[in-house]
């Protein structure tokens, strides 16, 4: 084990150099294996009385010898000069009863065509007989011929007939033992580079799995760090980016608390010292003050929000559902179009306020409203729609900032204090989601908030 988790250690050049290197050595080692331990091919061997007939009668007799006879207007070939073809040529002659130049022996490849070496194979060893099994007939050694071979006798006519091995195709019988050991060891070496392929790309893998789960969750665990070098330096890097990050939000997050907390303390004392001031000027101040307390307080519960951190498995249509009926019982105008079961990995009590602050208001600016849950892809998808009379479309990615509002008059009864739609994109967003508002084509408003399954 200790030498395993050295060698993942080793940098990611060492890995791929070392893959390229097995792959080479399984390669030639099989190589080496086919070359040393497989047969050598064996030549055919022809018998001269069965070329003869299947000259004589090439219809019926040449491919019954495995021969190929073809008509031509000239010889292709020339005589060879070696003694064996001469012999084998006056023999024929004499079997067709023929003067000697017209018989044209030709032995082994001819240099006109080349290719033939890589068409037509040797095949298997055969005994000295005849290609005619069926005649069981001995057969002298001086009477036989080693393919491949080219023996042209020329007709009365003057043409000319020419008697070859016949070609039994491409894959003959050593070729296709060939081809199968070749695709053995291409699928072993491919087999090798795909795993080793997947554990040099697995940190890979885990880094995106690491990115994704810090855009839903912050404080989500920490990436192991395991792999090359360099690979655990970067996950090192990214593990401590991850703790800054979070470190910064938490931080800013609880300044704003602080701040709002600590401004209650000085709205007290106004709200004290206004009580004797005259009746217009308190009333109106004091206004004021319950606007900035409701802000305070809003701020508060959005601290609270951002920092609970509860996930859990959850059934979102059900939430959805439950909040519809809580707000009809109110009299809302409320209403849930049937839909599926969706599961997904949120903080209850968030997707809840998320849920809550649409329906509001989409009931308050829209009159009533209809919340439909589906999956779309790899994401839950909540939509909720209203008849009212829907927003500008510069207004629509505005609406989310903090405590800003379309409604201008700053009137507690109208327009709240603009941190109803900020809450709902940063739920949405903390999961790994989002939320946009769209404007529908026959009037009203939709809100359409996704999170991932």
């Amino acid at each position: 084990m200790k030498i395993l988790a050295k060698l993942r250690g080793l940098p990611l050049f060492v890995h791929v150099v070392g893959l390229l290197f097995i792959s080479t050595l399984v390669t030639q080692a099989l190589s080496l294996v086919l070359l040393f331990y497989s047969p050598p091919p064996a030549s055919e061997l022809y018998a001269v009385p069965d070329i003869v007939a299947s000259l004589r009668f090439p219809s019926t007799e040449a491919a019954k010898h495995r021969l190929k006879v073809s008509p031509d207007t000239a010889p292709p070939y020339e005589q060879s000069e070696d003694r064996h073809a001469r012999a084998t040529s006056e023999r024929i002659a004499r079997a067709l009863s023929l003067p000697s130049h017209a018989v044209r022996v030709t032995l082994g490849w001819h240099p006109g065509k080349p290719w033939l070496s890589l068409v037509t194979g040797p095949r298997a060893p055969e005994p000295p007989v005849s290609a005619s099994s069926r005649s069981q007939r001995l057969v002298n050694v001086s009477d036989l011929v080693v393919a491949p071979f080219y023996i042209s006798v020329r007709q009365p006519d003057g043409t000319w007939l020419t008697a070859e091995p016949s070609d039994d195709g491409f894959l003959i019988a050593w070729r296709q033992n060939i081809v199968k050991w070749l695709v053995a060891s291409t699928v072993l070496v491919i087999g090798i580079g795909y795993f080793s392929a997947r554990r040099l790309t697995a940190p890979l893998r885990s880094f995106a799995e690491a990115a994704e789960r810090l855009g839903r969750d912050p404080r989500a665990a920490p990436l192991a760090i395991e792999g090359s070098a360099e690979v655990g330096v970067a996950a090192q890097a990214f593990n401590d980016m991850k703790e800054r990050l979070r470190r910064y939000v938490e931080n800013r997050t609880q300044m704003i608390g602080a701040i709002a907390h600590d401004l209650y303390t000085p709205l007290q004392r106004l709200a004290f010292r206004l009580e004797a001031a005259p009746s217009d000027l308190r009333t109106k101040a004091s206004a004021d003050i319950a606007e900035m307390e409701a802000m305070l307080n809003a701020t508060m519960a959005f601290v609270r929000d951002a920092t609970r951190t509860q996930r859990c498995r959850l059934e979102l249509t059900s939430i959805v559902e439950s909040v519809v009926d809580n707000m009809a019982e109110t009299g809302a105008e409320v209403e849930m179009e049937p839909g599926p079961s969706i599961l997904i990995q949120a903080d209850p009590i968030a997707v809840r306020n998320l849920v809550s602050n649409l329906l509001v208001n989409a009931v308050k600016y829209g009159v009533s409203a209809t919340a439909r849950v589906f999956a779309e892809h790899s994401f839950a998808v909540v939509e909720i729609d209203d008849i009212g009379p829907g927003l500008p479309t510069e207004e629509l990615g505005r609406v989310f900032e903090p405590f800003y509002r379309v409604e201008r008059s700053r009137s507690r009864d109208t327009g709240g204090v603009g941190l109803g739609l900020s809450v709902v994109r940063s739920i949405a967003l903390a999961h790994g989601g989002n939320v946009d508002l769209v404007n529908l084509p026959d009037g009203g408003l939709r809100a359409r908030v996704t999170l991932p399954l």
